[in-house]
């Protein structure tokens, strides 16, 4: 019994490989990202309000946060407008946190 178990998880184990390497070859290796659409979703959400707490502290970000959603301005925007930190420090800054390069 033991055996017949063995050899049907080697099996699966099989299968499983070579679906991933089905998934890699047909789907995934020629899926690029769009970056001006990555960038527009970056900017319109809230969530990047976390990287600015350092720089501004947590009282003053919830505001602007806060504000931004009662006036349903984006994020970014609103402190663009507000001229409290400049469009290229805020990507400097999300470069940082996320760790990947945002021009």
């Amino acid at each position: 019994f033991i055996p017949l178990i063995s050899h049907l998880f080697l099996k699966s184990l099989q299968i499983l490989r070579d679906s991933n390497y089905n998934l890699a070859d047909n789907c995934i290796k020629d899926i690029s990202a769009n970056i001006e659409r990555c960038r527009e979703l970056l900017i319109n959400t809230t969530a990047i309000a976390a990287s600015l707490i350092p720089k501004f502290g947590f009282e003053e970000v919830q505001k602007l946060v806060k504000r931004s959603f009662d006036e349903n301005i984006p994020f970014v925007r609103l402190i663009l407008a507000k001229r409290i930190i400049e469009e290229e420090e805020i990507y400097k800054i999300l470069s940082e946190e996320l760790g990947i390069k945002i021009e």
